[in-house]
């Protein structure tokens, strides 16, 4: 019992305490994300130094985690494998400026399904600003329909200081976004949805951004309602705090928009139903729509999803199978299963059911048949690992009942044990007619011990010997 109980509580708390960031496992859940869930082409030495590069100049990439990670290095490489990189002015293009440039166009997109900007075609990368012959003057940066301008120095200058709210690829990728949203019809039809309703949002923030003294954003974004778009963006990813005290309710649709709340940073910036929530009884003129599976979509490949799945699917009916296996258990399967609940529900109910991570049926789903069947599985799979055997013995039992082919035997075996879990014992008929087997008779049998964590389960195994009279 104690035993059990000890296992159960133990295994409840690694479970909620289970952190990537662990030396021991990061190798195992690198390998993973990075080959099963998201299938990138990269080696792991590869892998490597794009991460350590990305998490060295974009502060985005670095708050992170490693499912985080692997999700953004697969879509940057889908991203550079699909654009044009063309230097300019002597520039050679290598991996570094493909690396900073595509980081910078996937934070825009990252909670999006659709994060290519199918548009954009080329990308023109200028050593510093240069001359633009259809407006005469001198650009840092540009977008048009089919291609993205931008001079380096000033790209190394945006990504330096993540909080100044000056960031070129941001913002010339800003532009490309809406270029996107026009021109191609599948583009992000989430976005797309609430567009109507975040320009008449923006409308009214622009207005107001003209008229405030000091203004809240930089004067840049007075220019129109464009560039105030994708100075918006450079605000959004690099002051959000600033962007939500100024205009909550432009921050909070935009956020729901682009499915991306840069201020939780704890878990990969993910817009969940707590923030909606919360900012909807800040009752705004134009709250979140109520239908949030068309704006909000839940994280995928999550370990939670995962234990439910592994839970229900595998370890549930394999656990069944294993505890039959067992002839003493001190604890029933049924209160087993309960003591077990009751562990994961003291360690899960504030992370995922009072955070409002999990709905009351998800949540009660994953202590029953999730967590709750993978701790029980995992202690009967030690059991068949642990385990201590006894030399063979005799022992004699008596016989309940003669049937022509089998015998049922009583309770009261020599040795104290109970053996009638074997009934019925299989026999010869040509057995009971040549010894004239009766219930005054006894089996001599020969049993065999098996002790599973010592004391906790034992298996039993008997052959039939002889009878004694």
């Amino acid at each position: 019992m104690i035993t059990f109980l000890l296992f159960v509580i133990l295994f409840a708390w690694l479970i909620h305490r289970y952190d990537p960031k662990m030396q021991l496992v990061r190798p195992i859940h690198e390998f993973y994300l990075n080959k099963v869930q998201y299938h990138n082409q990269v080696n792991r030495a590869e892998f490597k130094q794009i991460d350590q590069f990305l998490a060295k100049y974009n502060s985005f990439y670095r708050a992170l985690s490693l499912d985080g990670r692997a999700k953004f290095i697969h879509r940057l490489e889908e991203f550079i494998a699909e654009k044009q990189f063309i230097g300019q002015d002597g520039i050679v293009i290598q991996d570094q400026h493909k690396w900073l440039i595509a980081s910078g166009a996937i934070m825009i997109t990252f909670g999006s399904d659709d994060y290519l900007y199918k548009n954009t075609r080329r990308i023109l990368v200028y050593p510093q600003e240069f001359y633009n012959r259809s407006i005469n003057r001198n650009l840092k940066g540009g977008s048009s329909k089919f291609q993205v301008m931008l001079s380096w120095n000033n790209i190394v200058k945006g990504f330096e200081d993540d909080k100044d709210a000056l960031n070129l690829v941001i913002h010339e990728f800003a532009h490309a976004f809406e270029f996107a949203l026009r021109y191609v019809s599948s583009t992000n039809k989430r976005f797309k949805a609430y567009q109507l309703l975040l320009d008449d949002i923006a409308e009214d923030a622009f207005e107001v951004l003209k008229t405030e003294k000091p203004s809240a954003f930089r004067k840049y974004a007075q220019t129109n309602r464009k560039e105030f778009f994708a100075v918006a963006m450079e605000y959004f990813f690099e002051q959000p705090e600033n962007f939500m005290r100024n205009f909550p309710e432009l921050y909070t649709h935009l956020s729901v928009a682009l499915n991306l709340n840069p201020l939780n940073k704890e878990h990969d910036f993910r817009v969940d139903e707590r923030f909606v929530d919360s900012m909807n009884r800040l009752l705004f003129k134009r709250p979140i729509p109520k239908e949030l599976s068309t704006f909000v979509t839940s994280e995928k490949h999550t370990w939670p999803q995962w234990a439910i799945v592994l839970g229900f699917v595998l370890c549930t009916p394999l656990f069944f199978i294993l505890m039959s296996e067992y002839n003493e258990v001190p604890l029933g399967k049924g209160l087993m299963w309960v003591t077990s609940i009751m562990a994961v529900t003291l360690f899960g109910y504030k992370k995922y059911y009072k955070s409002k991570y999990m709905a009351p049926f998800v949540f009660l789903f994953y202590i029953s048949f999730g967590a709750n069947a993978m701790i029980l599985t995992g202690f009967m799979l030690l059991n068949n690992t642990i385990v201590n055997e006894y030399p063979e013995r005799k022992v004699m039992v008596p016989i309940d009942k003669v049937y022509k082919r089998s015998i049922i035997i009583g309770s009261e075996a020599s040795d104290g044990h109970d053996y009638q879990l074997f009934n019925p014992i299989r026999v010869d008929s040509n057995f009971i007619k040549q010894y004239h087997v009766t219930t005054s008779d006894s089996l001599l049998v020969t049993v065999f011990t098996e002790e599973h964590i010592p004391g906790w389960v034992i298996y039993y195994d008997i052959s039939l010997n002889s009878i004694k009279r």
